[in-house]
């Protein structure tokens, strides 16, 4: 793994392309058709694609049709998240050629078949997402699209015996999803040496100076971003976008 990687998240509702703010439904952009924009990010030598299939987490029904057709036409590694409840459909999708899976309802709900397929797979292919919101002085996690909350902390999540079946950490900051103002980095930099894993946060990026500021503190970091990568202006004008190499270089440098 790259010690550092600028990765494009996009999320999928019935099939196509969309963005949400701050994890609602309702508060959504249509972007598109999904296999249209993993061939334009091929092009664009992306790091790493995240594909967050909102419906599957709902329903628990995964679309392994299309998640075949993806997987077929990308040139990226690919990670996914979605309605991944049981050992049958972790590895039905690992033989798509998706080679993460990214846990986070069934952590919460279920952690004994959580770490049965963390077992079954290696650890290396799970990430486990903490979707988090900062409340007065706590950072609350929250499961079920951030609809239920959690009883555990970051700091239960960094127990060794936690961190043992998980890959990697993606840190999802709920109030800061797709309202681009900004990352904010006070809950990494509290719990970044806590964790002997990758980690990758998410959450508010609005500029390329913004990826910069983080890659320049920490030396092993994945900075996953959806709305500066598929919107621009203010406005919001759909435009799928990415750093060029040099640019990209640029930003990794510490």
């Amino acid at each position: 793994m790259n010690s550092k990687r600028l990765i494009v998240s996009l999320q999928l509702w019935r099939g196509k392309c969309i963005k949400t703010s701050k994890f609602e439904k309702n508060n959504s952009t249509y972007l598109g058709d999904v296999l249209n924009a993993v061939n334009i990010y091929n092009e664009k030598e992306v790091d790493e694609l995240v594909l967050f299939d909102l419906e599957a987490s709902k329903n628990r029904t995964i679309n392994f049709e299309l998640l075949s057709k993806i997987s077929r036409v990308s040139r990226m590694p690919l990670t996914y998240g979605g309605g991944i409840d049981s050992l049958e459909k972790a590895t039905k999708l690992l033989s798509l050629g998706i080679e993460k899976l990214n846990f986070n309802n069934l952590f919460f709900n279920e952690v004994d078949e959580f770490k049965k397929i963390s077992n079954y797979i290696g650890k290396q292919s799970i990430v486990l997402s903490i979707d988090y919101r900062k409340e007065k002085n706590n950072y609350n996690i929250y499961y079920e699209g951030g609809a239920k909350k959690s009883t555990l902390t970051i700091r239960d999540i960094a127990d060794k015996n936690i961190q043992q079946f998980i890959g990697e950490l993606y840190l999802n900051n709920i109030e800061r999803d797709g309202e681009m103002n900004g990352y904010d980095d006070s809950l990494l930099k509290n719990i970044y040496n806590d964790f002997k894993i990758p980690i990758t946060v998410s959450g508010g990026f609005n500029n390329y100076e913004n990826i910069k500021s983080i890659f320049s503190k920490y030396s092993i970091i994945g900075i996953s971003c959806s709305s500066l990568f598929v919107f621009k202006g203010r406005k919001k004008a759909v435009l799928l976008s990415y750093p060029d190499k040099i640019e990209k270089e640029y930003l990794k440098q510490s």
